[in-house]
């Protein structure tokens, strides 16, 4: 393959002094990125890829103090072990509950999990840390499908593995990473699809085997995109639609879709050229040979009947559970229904969906809209990239989302910063960029703040493990501050390599310091000798992957939940805020609420950085700091058995008896 540099204004004295500088560094950097992969060497770095993947994503998902949030411990924990105690595998359960919000296909993967490795936080994470090293090949897979080069690619899985949406998403039993691994994959497919379409154009299937043959990834993206359906929805559609809309819009050739395919284990079939023009600003394009066939809706309506079929295809997979549900329960799918529009609010705009992907890409989503402003009028790939980025956080304006929604955009801002990244850098090691300087220290700084926010709160409270925290902070600061600067050069794998780096430790050594939602040992024992209910929590967080049991959570209890746990001699839980609540309506049902023990420790509500005590006022947190201790801003947790009248009195007497 070979490397040209046109410029596009020559007489420019700038340009041309540019042009000349890069055309002669540019022919030791094509030897490190657009060498041919042998098939060894591709293999091998598929399987480093990975291996690291599952290091950096894996390490520490047995923490019971790691990071975590209500989805996961009140929801993605406990169904896959109802399901388990129920012996139900067609329809969740919570709370002995049909569980009808979202479609069944992660927590069947959840039980299965469960019932392979046995019930604990690490074969429950395990699952979104395989969808995390998922999600990484398949940015591959894409990158190398639109780019045709598989050091780029394998640049566009490091960037991505160096993201923080990566970071927290993976490390967590959650629907939002599975459902957009699926929807990357499925794009993947039809591309592959359209691309072979492009190659074999000229040859019609003369048989029904050609013609399944020919429309074969047609039909995986079909399968790509039911799996995602059956774990979270229409969302699903988001990423993959958004991707090919992309497509349609930018007029991308099929010809560059092609290109990868016709290459065989790393080599090409023929003499491909790379073309990537430069300006005097430094941007830069990258383009294939024109070809007049283009991916249009006129392309898309000549195989109507296949893309017919492929929906016909995508129903009978999707739609037997669904009607399944739809006739056992059709008043509360109605009810659902209803409650899930209404709290979406559909149609309110808010800026929130382009926050979410600041958010999640960090640090590397301001770089990648300095990078944005350069490269959109370069067209081709950028501007396909860029649509795909935009198209991908829009639909997120436009409802109620948190920043976890917008995970799937990071891959096409992942590509898009493998594309535009290595020359940028070449160019503003020469020139400066005052744009690109910021950016990058920007992001850098939010998320030193944010992680060195933790170790300074570990280190002020004498939690331990801050220290852990020193060697990626500075290499973080001293790679992404410096970049930018006229004359200072940027190697790019430790501008990649550092935020991994970072994240890994952040979240995998110091954050479970903090002992957000710890468990005295002998709660857990107590609670696996007992009949264990939550009410309005559920809290203590953990305590159910710790027993290995789901344990009821009640919202309200009613007089014959009452009476069930009194016979029982359940242990109620719940925090000291609740308890005034649980006493009332225990007193309505003739019972008394006897508190049989309390504790106290952080606990996250909600996210899993909102770990302080529900109420703490500015107030509590610098007496916490004065003082240097956390107690003013732990929350109280209780628990109680549920007593009738004459064994309320016995216990009282007990107690008077004994002082």
């Amino acid at each position: 393959m070979s490397v040209r540099i046109p410029h596009s204004n020559p007489s420019d004295e700038l340009g041309s002094g540019l042009h000349e500088t890069m055309e002669d560094e540019t022919r030791q950097w094509q030897h490190v990125f657009y060498a041919r992969f042998t098939p060894p060497l591709l293999r091998f770095g598929l399987v480093a890829l990975v291996l690291l993947s599952l290091i950096v994503l894996g390490k520490g998902i047995s923490e019971p103090t790691g990071l975590t949030g209500k989805d996961e411990f009140y929801l993605g924990l406990r169904i896959p072990m109802e399901m388990i105690e129920q012996d139900r595998w067609l329809l969740p359960t919570l709370d002995g509950k049909p569980r009808l919000k979202k479609p069944p296909l992660m927590y069947w993967l959840g039980r299965l999990s469960y019932q392979s490795l046995g019930i604990s936080l690490f074969s429950a994470r395990l699952v979104g840390v395989l969808f995390g090293c998922l999600f990484v090949l398949a940015t591959v897979a894409v990158a190398r499908q639109l780019t045709a080069n598989w050091r780029l690619s394998f640049l566009a899985g490091f960037i991505l593995l160096g993201m923080f949406g990566m970071a927290t998403e993976s490390r967590r039993f959650m629907l939002d990473l599975p459902t957009a691994v699926f929807a990357a994959l499925a794009f993947w497919a039809f591309l592959r699809w359209a691309a072979n379409l492009a190659i074999t154009t000229q040859d019609k299937p003369t048989t029904l085997l050609s013609w399944c043959c020919s429309n074969a990834f047609l039909f995986l993206a079909v399968f790509f995109l039911a799996a995602g359906f059956l774990v979270k929805g229409p969302v699903v559609f988001v990423l993959s639609g958004s991707g090919v809309l992309a497509l349609l819009l930018s007029q991308v050739p099929l010809r560059q879709l092609a290109e990868s395919s016709t290459k065989v284990d790393g080599y090409n079939s023929g003499d491909d050229e790379l073309v990537m023009y430069a300006d005097a600003n430094g941007v830069y394009s990258v383009s294939s040979p024109p070809e007049q066939q283009m991916l249009s809706w006129r392309w898309l309506s000549r195989h109507a009947i296949v893309l017919l079929l492929a929906l016909l295809m995508f129903l009978l997979l999707v739609s037997p559970w669904f009607v399944m549900v739809q006739s056992l329960y059709p008043q509360d799918v109605a009810g659902m229904l209803s409650d899930e529009l209404s709290e979406r609010r559909l149609f309110h705009f808010s800026l929130k969906g382009f926050g979410g992907f600041l958010v999640v890409a960090l640090p590397w989503s301001f770089l990648c809209l300095a990078l944005a402003w350069k490269q959109w009028r370069a067209g081709g790939l950028q501007r396909f990239l860029l649509l795909w980025l935009l198209l991908s956080v829009l639909p997120f304006c436009f409802t109620r989302s948190f920043e976890r929604y917008l995970v799937g955009s990071m891959l096409p801002a992942a590509i898009f910063l493998a594309l535009a990244l290595p020359m940028a850098l070449r160019a503003v090691t020469h020139n400066g960029d005052r744009l690109f300087r910021y950016s990058t220290r920007l992001g850098a700084l939010i998320c030193l703040l944010l992680g060195g926010g933790i170790a300074v709160f570990l280190f002020w409270f004498d939690l331990g493990g801050w220290y852990w925290l020193l060697l990626p902070f500075l290499y973080l600061l001293r790679v992404w501050w410096k970049a930018g600067q006229a004359g200072s050069e940027t190697r790019l794998w430790h501008f990649v390599a550092s935020p991994i780096l970072f994240w890994l430790v952040s979240l995998a050594l110091v954050f479970p310091k903090l002992q957000v939602n710890a468990l005295p040992a002998s709660i857990v024992k107590l609670a696996k000798t007992h009949e264990i209910a939550f009410y309005k929590g559920p809290q203590p967080a953990m305590l159910s992957i710790l027993t290995g049991s789901a344990h009821r959570h009640y919202g309200f209890l009613n007089a014959l939940s009452i009476q069930r746990l009194a016979q029982q001699r359940a242990l109620v839980f719940c925090g000291k805020e609740e308890s005034e609540s649980l006493l009332s309506e225990v007193a309505a049902a003739g019972y008394t609420a006897v508190q049989r023990g309390s504790y106290k420790s952080l606990v996250s509500h909600g996210s899993g950085l909102r770990f302080a005590r529900r109420g703490a006022s500015g107030a509590d947190w610098l007496t916490a700091l004065r003082t240097r201790n956390l107690q003013v801003l732990q929350s109280e947790i209780v628990w109680y058995t549920l007593e009738s009248g004459a064994d309320a009195a016995k216990v009282g007497k007990l107690r008077a008896d004994n002082g």
